[in-house]
């Protein structure tokens, strides 16, 4: 019984959703920006924003409800090791955080 209570506590560690502060940003060219106006930068930014306010919030979710699930895997119920992860938004949350860089330094060299 030991054995499984220490490979659903090692597995449900490995696949848990990462808390949204702990996601870095994925590099994003500015490039894709620097044709924009500073009124479509402003555009752009706006919209981005609110996505990454979304995905964040989503990821909140997801880590939260994998840590509970974690532990319910490891003390209760083994099975629900295979309930871990399954929302995780983390390479979309580095995406957008990226692309929020990319966009800041389009805006920047365009002295918006």
């Amino acid at each position: 019984m030991k054995p499984i209570l220490a490979f659903a506590a090692v597995a449900s560690l490995a696949a848990c959703a990462p808390d949204p502060s702990t996601v870095e940003a994925t590099y994003v060219s500015p490039v894709a920006y620097s044709g924009l106006t500073c009124r479509e930068l402003n555009a752009e930014a706006a919209r981005l924003s609110a996505r990454l306010a979304e995905v964040t919030g989503k990821q909140e979710v997801a880590a939260a409800s994998d840590a509970a699930n974690a532990l319910v895997a490891a003390v209760i119920f083994w099975p629900a090791i295979f309930w871990v992860g399954s929302g995780d938004q983390s390479p979309e949350l580095a995406r957008l955080r990226g692309e929020a860089e990319a966009l800041q330094s389009a805006a920047t060299a365009r002295g918006c």
